[in-house]
Parts: C-alpha cells; sequence; structure tokens
C-alpha cells in the first residue's frame, strides 16, 4: 500500500501536476441533490448530494478550484470516484458511497437515540481504516467570539437545526459531552469517515458540531 504524505493536508500523496487529470464541477444545484446517508460501517448522518442515481458523501471544501482538482486527482489514484461542486465559499469535494442507504427523518432519529454508542466506545479503528479511510481537521474553540451561534435548515430535513457559523461555514450540532477526552474520541471517529467537525468548549462540557456543506440560514 503507497504510504501517506504527511505534507500533504489532504493526507494523501502528492502527485506532479502535468499527471493529474481534472473532474468537471457542477455548477448548477438543478445538477444534483443535497441529502444526508447512513454508510455501512457508520451510525452517522452524513452530508451528501444525490447524483444519477448514485450518493457521494462530503469529504472537504477547499477555497480554490485548482486545490480542489488536486485533491480528486489524489482521491482517483486511490481508487476513488469525486465529483466537485460550486458553493458561495469555494468548491466542494464529494466521493463515492456505492453502498450507502438515504438517511431518512426517521432514519435519522433512530440514530440519534443509538449516537450514545459512540461515546462508550472507546476502540480504536481498523488500521485499514485509518490508513484509507480521509481524516478531516477539526478545532477546538475556548472563546465564543470565534464563532456564532445560529438555526439552520438543511435540503432533507422539514426541522431547523441549532448550529454555529465558523468563517461562513455551517456546523450542525452532533452531542455535548462533559470530557474533552470523550469529545475528541467521536471526533476522530466521525473524520475518518470525512465530516469536518469542530469542538467547542461552555459550561456544559464539549459541544460537538459537524459541517453542513449545503445548510442555509433560518
Amino acid at each position: 500500500m503507497q504510504s501517506l504524505n504527511p505534507a500533504s493536508p489532504s493526507g494523501l500523496p502528492n502527485l506532479p501536476s502535468s499527471t493529474l487529470p481534472t473532474v468537471e464541477i457542477l455548477e448548477l444545484r438543478t445538477d444534483y441533490r443535497s441529502c444526508h446517508i447512513v454508510l455501512p460501517d457508520s451510525n452517522e448522518r452524513t452530508a451528501a448530494i444525490a447524483l444519477a442515481g448514485e450518493y457521494y458523501s462530503f469529504f472537504r471544501v477547499e477555497k480554490s478550484e485548482a486545490r480542489a482538482q488536486s485533491i480528486c486527482a489524489k482521491l482517483m489514484q486511490r481508487g476513488h470516484q469525486p465529483v466537485i461542486t460550486r458553493v458561495p465559499k469555494g468548491f466542494v469535494v464529494w466521493t463515492l458511497e456505492p453502498n450507502a442507504q438515504l438517511a431518512t427523518q426517521a432514519t435519522s432519529a433512530r440514530l440519534s437515540d443509538t449516537s450514545s454508542s459512540l461515546n462508550s466506545s472507546t476502540g480504536a479503528p481498523s488500521e485499514k481504516a485509518a490508513t484509507d479511510a480521509p481524516v478531516a481537521p477539526y478545532r477546538i474553540l475556548v472563546s465564543p467570539d470565534q464563532y456564532k451561534f445560529c438555526n439552520i435548515r438543511v435540503p432533507d430535513l422539514d426541522k431547523r437545526l441549532m448550529a454555529i457559523c465558523v468563517d461562513g461555514l455551517f456546523y450542525s450540532l452532533f452531542k455535548t459531552l462533559e470530557d474533552v477526552q470523550q469529545a475528541v474520541q467521536i471526533v476522530k471517529k466521525l473524520n475518518y469517515r470525512g465530516n469536518e467537525t469542530i469542538i467547542t468548549k461552555n459550561a456544559k462540557g464539549y459541544s460537538l458540531w459537524v459541517l453542513e456543506p449545503d445548510a442555509r440560514m433560518d
């Protein structure tokens, strides 16, 4: 297996620019549908898009088209099938999930009830998961000046969600825990599936927030 280059922010090997193929950018929202999916090895809702009968999970947001294309090329080198959508803040990279299921509102409620299993689980991910799955960065914000509370709407849910806005992006509340180590453990599990996550410190402990790339403020 090809080793990862630690100098690469995406956790993927660097390739010469001349060898990088390009991915068509989906400019129109009518080209795809925003949704949330559940993956076979996970109990979490993951932001996704539906395109031509297939589901693509969120990987990351990049400010420049060149950077998004570079990441897509590296993902394809690893056997993934990515697509790119344009959003006001830049370009979103998504990867094909052939075995994903659509997360309906009923499914989302069930996942909310079972998400506590993440809290009680302390086992480390398998070596394959830690090596092959994308690891998104996370931050711990300790000052309220670093974010703004708000309510958002996501395309596949009728109810509004509690969220924070950080650098123009929206993150929905996933869970609040008293112990920071438990919070970091859950964040690592979420990040192995490509969920970009932020932790905030408050009077109740540590709140976990997951990026909602297609959310709008309510």
